[in-house]
């Protein structure tokens, strides 16, 4: 700009010279997944990557983050996100009680101009542990079978819980022997699978 005044003998004139530059301000998206959680058994963790970009021309200041509990968060942003850049997001979710929880994530930050905030919603399901019964427990007796004879007996195996039951090795003892077994690697809840046993004496 110019600065006319009269110095007391002439007027004069100072020019001023002004420079700028505009740009758009911090914007912030929250991506990673929509399906939320899913069912989680009670005292185990699952967790959930999302990706916090910075799509504005100016740095964005980060200020807090926050989930609430059974729900907790953790990333790898700093105080800073540049422009045009992307941090990640970790969040956990620990259930404690049966049933359907759900809060947000919320990234408050500085854009260059005042205070904003980015959220996405958290959803999932604590669920009981798995709990496995057999049929005929706690035991059964074969009878009197002669020796080089062979008797069998299939058991039900039913998941009486509310998670997947992950099933290792099914085995028996010595004389006995495993002649069926549909159950598989998993026994979703309210499943059943068939073990069948043979038991067959030498002499």
């Amino acid at each position: 700009f110019n600065l006319t005044y009269n110095n007391g003998i002439r007027n004069l004139t100072q020019p001023i010279t002004l420079a700028g530059q505009g740009r758009n301000p911090a914007v912030l998206a929250l991506t990673g997944s929509s399906d939320g959680f899913g069912t989680v058994t009670l005292g185990a963790t699952a967790s959930l990557a999302f990706t916090l970009t910075n799509a504005g021309d100016g740095p964005a200041t980060i200020q807090g983050l926050n989930a609430d509990l059974p729900f907790s968060a953790r990333s790898s942003c700093g105080d800073t996100v540049p422009a045009r850049s992307s941090c990640d997001i970790t969040v956990d979710f620990s259930p404690t009680a049966v049933g359907d929880s759900g809060t947000k994530l919320t990234v408050y930050f500085g854009d260059g101009i005042g205070s904003n905030r980015v959220s996405r919603e958290l959803t999932g399901s604590g669920a009981n542990p798995a709990l496995l019964t057999v049929s005929d427990d706690p035991g059964f007796d074969f009878g009197l079978v002669a020796v080089g004879a062979a008797k069998g007996k299939a058991f039900t195996v039913t998941n009486n819980g509310q998670s997947p039951a992950q099933i290792g090795n099914v085995s028996v003892g010595p004389t006995f022997s495993i002649s069926r077994n549909d159950c598989g690697s998993q026994i979703n809840p309210n499943g059943t699978c068939t073990v069948e046993v043979q038991f067959q004496p030498s002499g």
